[in-house]
């Protein structure tokens, strides 16, 4: 291991990723590695470049997992494709290049209403929709937010019949019995 002192109140190390030499406190610490110091030898800012977005996204999938009991059935891979091939909002539309803030891995039926960890139930989407959206159903939202053209709505049918192998009909179906499902959601919490 390399390292490198300016003055002795400062030590320097090597990031192995970068090769560049960047105070010690600019490494993570892990109990898991064996030197003294217990710093791992990539610094912060290569550990950000080298976990991919779409990665990220895929384990927080597994992090909801005790709370939903719902089986995670994408590969990292595959979210990781998808995050790339998504250059735009599938609900708004709105450009990753207009929006500097990353885009959510959004279920399209909500976990908490038995939506599947699925490629045909996962979408990339902006904050702002996904906040807009949060456990309504996606007719519900399409009907009320005004954010989502036409088009777009079509877009997501074909999403979800595509990687779901069914029809655009059975996924038109599986939408509106997840609002009826919704409707009901909310008129019993108003009667509670």
């Amino acid at each position: 291991m390399k390292t490198a002192t300016i003055e002795e109140s400062t030590v320097l190390r090597f990031c192995k990723t970068c090769g560049k030499p960047k105070p010690i406190d600019q490494f993570e610490k892990d109990a898991r590695v064996k030197a003294e110091d217990s710093r791992t030898h990539r610094c912060y800012d290569c550990k950000k470049k080298y976990i991919h977005k779409g990665a990220k996204a895929y384990y927080r999938l597994h992090d909801r997992y005790p709370k939903y009991q719902i089986a995670v059935e994408v590969a990292k891979e595959d979210i990781a494709v998808m995050y790339d091939s998504y250059t735009k909002c599938m609900y708004c539309g709105q450009s990753k290049k207009e929006d500097t803030r990353t885009f959510h891995l959004e279920h399209i039926i909500p976990l908490a209403r038995s939506g599947r960890n699925h490629l045909s139930n996962n979408v990339f989407v902006c904050p702002t929709c996904n906040a807009m959206k949060g456990s309504k159903s996606f007719v519900d939202f399409f009907g009320s937010s005004g954010r989502v053209p036409l088009s777009n709505l079509r877009v997501v049918i074909w999403h979800i019949a595509h990687f779901g192998g069914m029809t655009t009909e059975e996924a038109e179906n599986l939408l509106l019995k997840d609002d009826e499902n919704w409707k009901n959601q909310q008129s019993e919490a108003r009667i509670i």
